[in-house]
């Protein structure tokens, strides 16, 4: 994930601890799963409102049910983050991405008990 851009699929999360997991630990079931979800700001468009990623792809209701267009535009998406990466200078690229990734765990995250 250290990249100058990242780019997230809509329905996808990032965690060390799967939200079943999370649950488990917390709640000995995995049912508060969903809650879980909410509480951790792991889902796509948290991690964009946070500043973690940098771009969410849509997908149409899902990539599974439509691979070759989220392809293109997952295509698109690369293609935008790399022309945007190359007008940038080494210097200015490593600057930006010691900044981006120096701010996340900012915002305490609270989770339910």
């Amino acid at each position: 994930m250290p990249a100058d851009r990242i780019l997230a699929a809509q329905h996808s999360w990032l965690s060390p601890l799967p939200p079943e997991g999370a649950s488990a630990i917390i709640y000995r079931d995995i049912v508060h799963a969903p809650e879980m979800v909410s509480a951790q700001n792991i889902r796509s468009t948290d991690l964009l409102a946070d500043g973690i990623v940098h771009a969410v792809i849509p997908e149409y209701p899902d990539a599974a049910d439509e691979p070759d267009q989220f392809c293109e535009r997952v295509g698109q998406s690369l293609r935008a983050a790399l022309v945007s990466s190359l007008r940038e200078t080494s210097e200015q690229r490593l600057s930006g991405r010691l900044t981006h990734f120096s701010r996340i765990g900012e915002s305490p995250v609270a989770v339910p008990m």
